[in-house]
């Protein structure tokens, strides 16, 4: 059985743009009539419709390199093998890895390689790297080409920003903004009602929901971030910013991912399009905001559950309120215009780590234990220790069959002998290897420290860790209210609904 992975490039949009046609059907229709011409079955196909750097950024691709270690499928059709990774040398070593030790073939319209011919190995592995350099090129000339077109006042995101329309320039490339007069009246009240009413973020996103303000072509309704990140856009004083967000990368307990941040320092240029705020009022706003920054300040995080939970009506990620005097802390939706109920955040706390603690126990014992398999030196050190100690049980057999009478004297010091010079050599191999003793928590997974005990001695930002690396995302939903009764205590307040989507652990193919 055969399997299909199709994926569109950079090149592709652009055509698909100029009206050439929907680029993953007409690949799937080639690669179809390959596969009938072939005579092979295709049992799946793996469509990406999102176009990441990383193995990680694209979950069509993660979710075939996990069906190949598997052993699922005969073979792989795509239409250049360039499009199975295009990512760092990492991503390209783990592409060649899975397919050469799985023994899948991949099958393009103009060659198929064959994992045993050790020249499609090498040509595969050169034309990884190549596509990487390839990527590496154009991605420079298009950041040169957005600086300049920058630089020229032109407006080069993908979407305007609210208040505005995209707009083509006449005459040339690029494209400019035009102001959306309703959209643009919202804007100045949002300043207005920041610096004058003295409303926050939160209070404005809740007002701009009860008047009904349009959210915009590609709004999503309103919320406090939305707001926040209104008030400090520069674009609606009429400039152009290069460089206030960069995208860097890192490493967290699953591996290394990249996130956008905001760079401290970026340059502004004067845009092409009209500006709804004054430069004046924008500033007053910012010194504004920085000033209830500076006086908020940074606090440790202590919400172990930050970047997991997801409204299961609207979609939004939750926040959290922290403790506040007799005030527990409480996890909630941001979207003022979505009815999902907040709850305590100790309730929710404890339901995940209860649901999750046998799935979890059994995870991280059979993770830690595919971990020290694929240690080469672990590898060796068990291979040996093993038949050393399958050696010393021969000699002790040999020692019975000789007072039993089965083996003769003459029989058994020949092989008394034959064993003692294996023993010898492996002895000698453990000292050539220069291999040291197994440490005591590996000789043993069983002796592996438990889940629950790393966890506990963590902080709060490692247990966040620790949670992201084996959930990848919790689905929260709770529509009623809780009731209080006579007594004051509520009744039915924790009615909340939590689905769990667990991470799945690296597995090494085999």
């Amino acid at each position: 059985m055969y399997a299909m992975y199709l994926r569109k490039s950079r090149q592709d949009i652009e055509l698909e743009l100029q009206g050439q046609g929907e680029t993953l059907a007409r690949h799937r229709e080639t690669l179809l009539r390959l596969a009938q011409k072939n005579r092979h079955a295709i049992g799946e196909i793996y469509a990406e419709i999102v176009s990441g750097e990383t193995i990680r950024a694209r979950p069509e691709m993660s979710r075939l390199l996990t069906d190949v270690s598997a052993g699922r499928w005969e073979g792989v059709y795509c239409m250049e093998v360039e499009r199975l990774s295009r990512g760092d040398p990492a991503d390209q070593g783990r592409v060649a890895e899975v397919f050469t030790i799985s023994q899948t073939r991949i099958i393009t319209p103009g060659k198929t390689y064959l994992p045993e011919n050790d020249f499609d190995v090498e040509y595969f592995e050169f034309s990884l790297f190549m596509s990487r350099r390839e990527y590496k090129t154009i991605n420079r000339r298009i950041q040169a080409g957005r600086m300049y077109s920058v630089q020229e006042g032109k407006y080069i995101g993908s979407r305007p920003a609210y208040g505005y329309r995209k707009e083509k320039l006449s005459g040339e490339k690029g494209y400019t903004l035009s102001i959306h007069s309703e959209e643009a009246e919202v804007v100045r009240e949002i300043f207005h009602l920041y610096l004058d009413a003295g409303m926050g973020y939160t209070q404005i996103a809740r007002h701009l929901t009860q008047t009904a303000a349009p959210a915009g072509a590609e709004g999503k309704g309103w919320s406090a971030s939305r707001v926040y990140r209104l008030l400090s856009n520069e674009v609606y004083t009429g400039k152009i910013c290069w460089g206030k967000t960069r995208m860097t990368s890192g490493l967290d307990a699953s591996g290394a991912f990249k996130r956008r941040v905001t760079a401290e320092s970026y340059r502004c240029y004067q845009g092409r399009h009209p500006a709804i705020i004054p430069e004046e009022l924008f500033a007053s706003v910012q010194a504004k905001m920085h000033a209830v920054r500076r006086s908020t300040g940074r606090r440790d995080q202590s919400n172990l559950l930050s970047g997991l939970l997801v409204c299961g009506q609207c979609g939004s990620t939750l926040h959290a309120l922290p403790t506040c005097g007799r005030q527990a802390a409480s996890v909630f939706c941001p979207s003022s215009a979505c009815s999902t109920v907040k709850n305590y955040r100790a309730p929710v706390l404890y339901a995940v780590l209860d649901t999750l603690a046998p799935w979890l126990a059994l995870a991280w014992q059979n993770h830690a234990s595919a971990a020290l398999d694929a240690d080469p030196q672990a590898t060796s050190r068990k291979r040996l220790e093993r038949e050393l100690h399958q050696l010393s049980g021969q000699m002790e057999r040999l020692e019975e069959l000789l007072e039993q009478g089965v083996y003769s004297v003459e029989l058994y010091r020949q092989r008394r002998a034959a064993l003692s010079a294996r023993q010898e050599q492996l002895q000698q191999l453990w000292k050539e290897s220069n291999l040291p003793p197994l440490p005591p928590a590996a000789q043993d997974p069983a002796s592996l420290p438990a889940f629950w005990d790393v966890f506990a001695g963590a902080s709060p930002l490692l247990q966040n860790m620790l949670l992201k690396a084996c959930v990848s995302k919790i689905l929260y939903r709770k529509e009623c209210r809780g009731r209080a009764n006579g007594s004051g205590v509520s009744r039915d307040a924790n009615r909340f609904t939590l689905v769990i989507y667990p991470q799945p652990f690296p597995v090494s193919p085999r």
